[in-house]
């Protein structure tokens, strides 16, 4: 049998997953942003993938 705070416990965890995922999804976004700019400057894909953490694959791509 669920309780009502179980419910609360389910939203609670629910939402800070939420957060996270969030979070995790703007910063990739961000290093994207980033990566795009390097490109544009004319820096070495080796160099825009050891600063982001990106993929040289992922860098290619942009």
């Amino acid at each position: 049998m669920i309780t009502e705070q179980d419910y609360y416990n389910i939203i609670d965890t629910a939402r800070e997953d939420g957060i996270a995922i969030g979070i995790a999804q703007g910063r990739t976004e961000g290093l994207i942003e980033v990566a795009k700019s390097m490109k544009t400057m004319g820096i070495p894909e080796e160099t825009i993938s050891r600063a982001t953490g990106l993929s040289k694959r992922e860098i290619e791509a942009l």
